[in-house]
């Protein structure tokens, strides 16, 4: 009985697993479809969008694998180069969030503010917000800036505080996992394929059979190599 007793309870254990494994994989299969069906909603409407008022979500996160990210010098300085984005409040229909991987000194801070209004922006200091992840110095420092965000709660709050009741959708760097599941979490678009794809069709081979569908001209060379002979050939 005592034997009985230890496989039944293995059993049931095995049986829960499976069962909490199966939710969960159901659970992640509805969150993509939903996102799916807000992406194509979103590229649907997107010629009256870019019409209209709107929030830019700029997130220039480098989400490639952990091993390049602890390659790269000066990561965070990198990603943050894309900071001239805010010159997108040109477009009067435009304001923009940006998120920056750290804390930007006032200097810094009121350089751009002058720029915009050297260019006869009205109030620029109301058209973007920064916002950086509260918990960035507790993360290694080769955490993608979309992970960072993900994983600071008080950071995301001021997101949605913003963008509540607005349309809005995230402009991302190189997009990954990491920026659909930002996407799903605020529940808007994402000015992107699915990262799936993009990853491949991002690639120099890739790229060369986007243009030759669309009939652009490329120069010559070879491109899908995946072995020596390939090279060689």
């Amino acid at each position: 009985m005592k034997k009985a007793a230890i496989i039944q309870r293995r059993f049931r254990l095995f049986m829960l697993k499976s069962k909490t494994s199966s939710r969960l994989n159901d659970l992640r299969d509805d969150r993509l479809n939903e996102w799916r069906a807000m992406q194509n909603e979103f590229k649907a409407q997107w010629s009256e969008i870019k019409e209209s008022r709107r929030i830019e979500i700029h997130i220039n996160s480098f989400s490639i694998s952990e091993m390049q990210r602890m390659t790269i010098e000066k990561y965070k300085q990198k990603e943050n180069a894309q900071i001239a984005r805010l010159f997108g409040v040109k477009d009067p229909n435009v304001n923009i969030i940006y998120i920056c991987p750290f804390p930007l000194t006032s200097e810094i801070y009121n350089y751009y503010l002058k720029i915009l209004e050297l260019v006869e922006i009205e109030h620029p200091e109301k058209r973007f917000h920064v916002i950086v992840p509260e918990n960035y110095t507790r993360f290694s420092s080769h955490l993608s800036l979309t992970q960072a965000l993900l994983y600071s709660p008080l950071a995301l709050k001021q997101v949605r505080d913003i963008i509540r009741g607005k349309q809005s959708y995230i402009v991302p760097g190189r997009p990954s996992d990491y920026d659909m599941q930002l996407s799903m979490t605020l529940r808007v678009p994402l000015m992107s394929g699915e990262p799936a794809l993009t990853k491949v069709f991002s690639t120099k081979s890739g790229a060369k059979r986007i243009f030759q569908l669309a009939d652009v001209p490329v120069p010559l060379g070879a491109y899908d190599i995946y072995s020596y002979d390939s090279f060689c050939a």
